[in-house]
Parts: C-alpha cells; structure tokens; sequence
C-alpha cells in the first residue's frame, strides 16, 4: 500500500486524483501495489509519536491459590497470590506494572505503612496474608490456564496494579535489600477484574479503592488522560514530567517538572486576579479534578511545550524573587515574601505571549525575558503595598492572604501597567 505521509494541511485534491488514478491503471508498474492509498497526515503522525512514548503494556502469568470465580457483571477473580510473585512482577516490569495507579512507590524512608510492611515481612511472614489489606489489579485479558503449585496459573495482558502499589513495590524492596529473609509463605489477598482497554470503569475503581487510603485528591490527577498525554509531549524534549506521587531521589542532569510545578506556573498566567490568593492560601484547589481551578489550567488545549515554558518562567522569577527577598529590609522582605504570587501574577499575567514562543525556554532565556518586567512589577508592589497596607490597616500577611484586599490590589496595578 502506498502511503503518503505528511505534515502540512492536506493533500490537495488534484494529487489525490493522480495517485488514485495511477493506482487504478492497470498497466501501474507493480501489481503487488494496493488500490487505495492511505492519507498518513499530521494527526496520524502525532498520535503515532506520542504512541512511542507510552508504557509497555505489561503481559505477564501468575498463579492464584484458592481462586474464585465471579462472571456477572464484570468477569472477576480473587484469591491469594504469593508476595514473591508480585515482586518478581515489579522487578521485572517496575513502574509499568503501576502505570494505572494513582501512585509509584513512595520509598521506604518516607511512609510509615512502608516501614510496616518490611517489618511484618521480617517478622511474621506466614501472617502477612492478615497483615496487608490486599492488592486490586485489572488487566484486558485473563485466560485461565492449567493447574501449578496448588494454585491455578493465569495468562494476563494489560495487567496493571490499581490499589496496593506500596504492598508491592516495599515487597520488592525488602526481598531485593534483605536476599537471605524465606518469604515463601507469604501471600496476599489480590482482586482480578477483566477491564477492556478502553473502558473507564478502571479509573472508577481506581478512584473508589483508594479514597479509603489517606491520599491527597491531587493524587486523582493521575487519572487524567491529559496528564498522560503531557507526560509523552514532554518526553520529546528529554524532560520528565511527574504527574504521581513517587519517590524521588535527585538525579544530575535530569530535567523533570511535577504536576505541583505546573499547576503553580500555568495559575500565575490565568487572568483570574484572585490566582494570588489562591496560591497563597489554598493551592491544594489547583489540582483538585473536580474543581474548576482544574479544569481552567489542565484543559485539552494545553501543549507539554506550554507547560515547559510556564515552569521555566515560574521557577526563573521565584529564584530572583527569592534573591530580592534576602536582600531586603524588614518591611520590604515581607512584601516580597508574602505578595510573591500578586509580583509574579503581574510579571507573568502580561506576557502571555511568552507561553507561545517556537520550542523550549531555556533557563537562561527566561530569565532574559524576565529581567526587566519582574523587576519593575517587584518595585511597583513595594511601593505600592508600603501605602495600602498602612490604608488597611494590616501586615503583608493578612493582606496578601485576603482576596478582597489582593483582588483590587492588583486589578489597580494591572490596569495601571508599569
């Protein structure tokens, strides 16, 4: 099959007759040579690259002990799997095994049910089927196969861990630090639900099983198929974008944005003169997904090459900002400590262009554009906030956390320019 492959607009209609034509000769060159011809444009093209950056599905057997089967409504499976197994999965598969959870392993140095989980393994491990609240999976296809070990063996594709992650990955972690400790006989309860690629009732259990865990509801950001979709886009240009909480150990050279790095950045450029407010007193709002704060910054619109540019702005001016702040006397350090996000919102807010130039920023070329407007918006809310916190009889702290002093605050200098 001929296929043209393209990244302009269209394939003119006076080509598309030429090449049908030739393709319907019958004395073209090659018969071998199909009849159609397929249209391979910048949407195929797109969709095929961000396709490359996508986890490997992972397929993968397991045995499950005293398996039981319900068929109505969605085919299940439970029963009891082994601790070694699972962490032979992880090991093998690392975070791809995970890839519909809402979190990564969160390390062991920093959870307390981390710390448990090694601790029981060390010390009871025949109890650790009583010990542990289980482990939930999905996977696209579950074909039962032949009897092994006692249990019965199950090929799986698309198999994903939803609920129980830390259970996993910190039984990984003790077997692979601890080699000498016999963990045979530990098992632990698993749930197995038949899921179908494109169905959404994944997300729902996903979402359902882990609200009974204390996690943050920023944490259901991972859900999102646009956090997903930014994560490849980014990947082009080498940079790691975090969107699940994980553990995260500092890496030279590496180049990563989280999502809290993003919600920041993409709030100080929304027109909403209340973002400074927000951000000083209820970020948490900017990644709650069924909030609108949400929905205004992560919206299907918004290219991974945006959210590269917010980030590099935001974290350029908050380093200069941080600067000034160090430098500063008393009054004026409380300024720039507490109406950080009102200087920033301004600096930022009135360059929007900057979030649309071609590529990535660089550090060094952020911090250029950034120059001059952010030291004149940081001069203009000194000189500004010296009167009106005197007006209003406040600190910088109670008057930068309260929106009906900050909204008009910086609408009078917005409108006023620099």
């Amino acid at each position: 099959m001929l296929v043209v492959a393209h990244v302009g607009e269209l394939v003119s209609q006076h080509a598309s007759d030429v090449l049908s034509h030739f393709l319907n000769d019958p004395e073209k060159p090659d018969e071998r040579l199909d009849d159609t011809w397929l249209d391979f444009g910048p949407a195929q093209v797109v969709e095929d690259l961000l396709a490359e950056q996508a986890a490997v599905p992972v397929d993968a057997d397991l045995v499950i002990y005293g398996v039981t089967k319900i068929d109505d409504p969605r085919l299940t499976y439970y029963g009891q799997v082994s601790v070694k197994d699972l962490a032979d999965l992880y090991a093998t598969h690392g975070n791809a095994l995970l890839e519909k959870n809402i979190r990564y392993f969160l390390g062991i140095g920093s959870s307390e049910v981390n710390k448990a989980i090694h601790a029981s393994l060390a010390e009871s491990p025949a109890d650790f089927f009583y010990l542990s609240n289980g482990v939930t999976a999905i996977a696209h296809t579950i074909e039962p196969k032949g009897p092994r070990d006692g249990g019965r063996r199950f090929g799986l594709k698309g198999l994903s861990i939803i609920n129980g992650a830390q259970t996993v990955a910190s039984c990984q972690h003790f077997i692979a630090t601890r080699p000498q400790a016999d963990v045979s006989a530990s098992r632990v309860l698993m749930t197995l639900i038949r899921v179908d690629q494109a169905d959404e009732f994944g997300s729902r259990v996903t979402r359902a099983r882990n609200h009974q865990n204390p996690v943050s509801l920023a944490h259901f950001a991972a859900l999102d198929n646009i956090q997903e979709r930014l994560r490849r886009e980014l990947a082009f240009d080498n940079i790691i974008y975090r969107y699940r909480p994980e553990s995260r150990q500092a890496t030279p050279g590496v180049d990563a944005i989280t999502i809290e790095d993003a919600a920041y950045a993409l709030a100080l450029f929304h027109p909403d003169p209340g973002i400074p407010v927000t951000l000083k007193k209820e970020p948490s709002k900017l990644l709650d997904t069924k909030g609108p704060e949400y929905a205004w910054l992560f919206n299907p619109q918004l290219s991974g090459r945006k959210v590269a540019n917010a980030v590099r702005l935001y974290r350029q001016a908050s380093r200069v900002l941080g600067g000034n702040e160090l430098a500063a006397g008393a009054t004026e350090k409380l300024i720039y400590r507490h109406g950080r996000y009102a200087i920033l919102w301004l600096a930022l807010h009135s360059n929007r262009v900057w979030l649309n130039r071609d590529g990535v920023l660089t550090p060094d070329q952020a911090g250029q554009l950034l120059s001059q407007p952010l030291d004149a918006w940081r001069e203009r809310v000194r000189a500004a906030a010296a009167a009106d916190l005197v007006a209003a009889n406040k600190g910088p702290l109670a008057f930068f956390r309260n929106l009906t002093s900050t909204r008009p605050f910086v609408v009078k200098l917005r409108d006023a320019g620099i």
